[in-house]
């Protein structure tokens, strides 16, 4: 069976070329007779993909120890829900899901109404370019990350999933990251094609007939990452989540140019301006998800999430220059050149700037995460291997958190511009910049005033001493601000309530800046001590105190566990009770934390196990106090669930 599911794959490898150089061939003899076979190959591909996926399913499900990739990732112990995501959990099955997400995206935009409307030399260049990115994830697929890889005689039990990936958050976290890319897919083919076809004037723009898939794809990929930071903080026990790992960050590129994209295609859609830009970014935003593969997969920077090479490196590389070629050459001689930008006080110019922003933050931080690369370089000619070093957390809180205070400021104050230039409402414009300005002072004394000092005390030492941190202050004082901004800009016009798309994009913005609030007071002004305890003993934690009640020891399926009971309390009176784990599981060598959280929308404690001496009746502990931080989690739900207010109603617009 594992035999016929490769072969299914190399079938659509194959069914993939064919029909991409037919496309090819088509426009090169400028014909489309042969458009609806590409488009019935591009159906059989998906269909074919789609049984070779359920047959690794199966394999999953029926405990199939024949084959190499269930072994690895499953044994008779795993429920059967963590059996059907640990699809996902190595590189072979995570590829093949990838790539048959794209397959799929590309049925839904076959059947979409927006596709019908498309000139069928737009609709062969799509597929030319659409089923080359098909073909070589098929490539990579049958000659590298072969899922199907069967041994001669099925073993007793697998080595099972790693107990750090056996979490909700981690179930979907890499699915909804995929997915994502995926979705890009499709609007860079049609960006790429409309442009060689010069056919916007009949067909309307790309960014407008493809903004559901972008918009959707926008909203996974935010949503896979928020969950992956959810799932680093509840799950690996050290009270943060985000640890500026390269492959956290390799997320943050596709994240990062889509985004800005989204700012400028705004200028294009309403003013007719940034066409070949905005060609550029969609396809850079694309060709990242793939080079962000490229540093995960590759072996060419450590990180504690990434994966051996495998032999994938090389041809991810090559992909991605290639594609990047490609894509500078279609969008530098695109057919579309637009007018030139208003002044700099137009709102056009001002999402040009914050799109300028995300981009110089992407660059930052692919700089700095490719930096034992480039250091490992400047190293070898001067002969001197201390020069290669990677870079720290403290660099890049650094010189990113910076900049994003920046376009959270800016957030403030862009929805007050107008688009021919100057403000829309300067009375609101100069009362919010009042708002900002009040709000520093504020958020000195609430934030770096010591508890237990009067207000003039804390006034005085923060004169004398100056604010701790004035970055997490300053973005704190504007997501308040921000906040403000986007209410009164409702109730200044209260018809824009009426506007799916730009209900949508505030509420994003609104979500948005609920991150900002969090993370600036989570982050700088966490609180975290350790101890090292006897049962009865207590601790102090800023103003609560930590007591060591008992210490438990227990099993559950398929592991070992030391648990401590802790009572926190503050000024006397008890907050709560929890209880974090230490795990040893029976196929692991290695102990894995478990933490515990007392949940606040204020100060939340935040607990983890790190050891148990049993026969002393001592237990070490890491305990943390994270102001604020499920603010962060809250602002990312509003992120990721405004977009479906936009594709509502842009569904009923196609309806109307």
């Amino acid at each position: 069976m594992y035999i016929f599911a490769f072969l299914l794959l190399v079938a659509s490898f194959l069914c993939a070329i064919f029909c991409a150089g037919a496309a090819a061939v088509q426009l090169w003899q400028r014909q489309t007779t042969a458009l609806k076979l590409v488009e019935k190959g591009s159906l059989a591909i998906t269909g074919l993909m789609t049984v070779s996926s359920f047959i690794l399913l199966s394999a999953f499900i029926n405990h199939d120890f024949s084959l190499e990739y269930v072994v690895r990732y499953s044994d008779m112990h795993l429920p059967l829900f963590y059996r059907l995501t640990a699809f996902w959990a190595g590189q072979e099955g995570s590829l093949l899901f990838w790539g048959w997400s794209v397959a799929i995206f590309g049925v839904f935009f076959l059947t979409s109404k927006t596709y019908i409307k498309l000139s069928a030399e737009t609709r062969l260049w799509f597929w030319m370019f659409f089923l080359t990115v098909m073909g070589f994830f098929l490539l990579i697929i049958t000659g590298w990350s072969n899922p199907f890889i069967s041994f001669n005689q099925a073993l007793s039990d697998g080595q099972g999933l790693n107990p750090l990936l056996q979490n909700p958050g981690m179930i979907f976290h890499p699915p909804l990251l995929f997915l994502g890319y995926g979705g890009f897919v499709i609007p860079c083919c049609l960006a790429l094609g409309q442009t060689l076809s010069r056919k916007r004037d009949e067909e309307g723009l790309w960014s407008n007939v493809c903004r559901p898939f972008t918009m959707v794809a926008w909203m996974l990929l935010s949503a896979g990452i928020i969950l992956g930071a959810w799932w680093a903080y509840m799950e690996l026990g050290w009270g943060g989540y985000w640890a500026w790992d390269p492959v956290e960050n390799a997320s943050l590129f596709p994240w990062l140019l889509s985004t800005a994209f989204l700012h400028t295609s705004v200028v294009e859609s309403r003013r007719g301006k940034l066409p070949r830009f905005n060609v550029l970014l969609m396809g850079l935003t694309t060709i990242s998800a793939f080079f962000a593969t490229y540093i995960v997969r590759s072996g060419i920077i450590d990180s504690v999430h990434g994966y051996p090479d495998g032999g994938v490196g090389g041809p991810l590389l090559t992909f991605v220059v290639v594609g990047i070629i490609i894509i500078a050459l279609v969008s530098a001689f695109g057919y579309y050149k637009g007018s030139p930008l208003s002044g700099i006080n137009s709102r056009e110019a001002m999402l040009l700037l914050v799109a300028m922003f995300f981009l110089t933050l992407g660059l930052i931080i692919l700089v700095a995460t490719m930096w034992p690369v480039i250091s490992s370089a400047f190293a070898s000619v001067a002969g001197n291997t201390a020069l290669s070093k990677g870079l720290g957390p403290e660099f890049y809180n650094r010189v990113c958190l910076p900049v994003f205070t920046v376009i959270s400021i800016l957030l403030v104050f862009c929805p007050w511009v107008s688009w021919g230039g100057g403000w829309r409402n300067g009375t609101i414009a100069v009362a919010l910049a009042i708002i900002f300005a009040l709000g520093l002072p504020i958020f000195w004394i609430i934030m770096d005033g010591p508890s237990g000092l009067s207000l003039g005390d804390k006034i005085s030492a923060i004169l004398s001493f100056g604010p701790q941190y004035p970055t997490a202050q300053l973005a704190a004082s504007s997501a308040i601000a921000a906040l403000i901004s986007l209410i009164a800009l409702f109730v200044k016009n209260k018809n824009l309530l009426r506007v799916p798309a730009t209900l949508s994009a505030h509420g994003i913005h609104a979500g948005a800046a609920i991150m900002v609030l969090g993370i600036a007071f989570s982050g700088p002004y966490q609180m975290e001590e350790s101890y090292s305890m006897r049962m009865g003993q207590t601790g102090k934690l800023g103003a609560y105190e930590v007591k060591l009640d008992k210490i438990y020891t227990g099993e559950g399926a398929g592991y070992n566990f030391y648990e401590a009971e802790l009572v926190i309390s503050r000024h006397g009176e008890t907050v709560g009770v929890m209880s974090p784990q230490r795990r040893k599981y029976d196929k692991y060598s290695q102990y894995f934390a478990e933490a515990a959280t007392i949940f606040s929308m204020g100060d939340e404690i935040y607990a983890s196990l790190l050891r148990v001496d049993p026969n002393k009746g001592v237990a070490d502990l890491h305990v943390s106090l994270n102001p604020l931080v499920n603010w962060v989690w809250l602002g990312g739900i509003v992120l990721c669930l405004f977009p479906l207010v936009g594709l509502f109603g842009y569904r009923r617009k196609e309806e109307d």
